[in-house]
C-alpha cells in the first residue's frame, strides 16, 4: 500500500480502489478495528458529490457497526 501511495499519490483512482478493497476484505473477515481506518480514509477522500460517495459511505457504516458489536 505504502508504494502505491508513493508513486500515485493518496488520491489516485486506483490508490483509493486499493483501499477500498482492503476495508471490504477486513469488514468481510470480521476485523472490524483493521478495517476502519482504510474505510474512514476512503470517506474522506471521496468528494460528497462523487458517484462513489453513498456506497463508500455505506461501508463505513458497516464498518462502525461491526465494531460496535463487539
Amino acid at each position: 500500500m505504502d508504494g502505491r501511495r508513493a508513486v500515485l499519490g493518496d488520491r489516485n483512482p486506483d490508490t483509493l480502489a486499493t483501499i477500498e478493497e482492503l476495508a471490504r476484505l477486513y469488514s468481510g473477515d470480521g476485523r472490524w478495528v483493521e478495517a476502519e481506518p482504510y474505510a474512514a480514509e476512503l470517506l474522506d477522500a471521496t468528494p460528497r458529490t462523487s458517484p462513489d460517495y453513498a456506497r463508500r459511505r455505506a461501508l463505513l457504516d458497516l464498518v462502525e457497526a461491526g465494531k460496535d458489536e463487539r
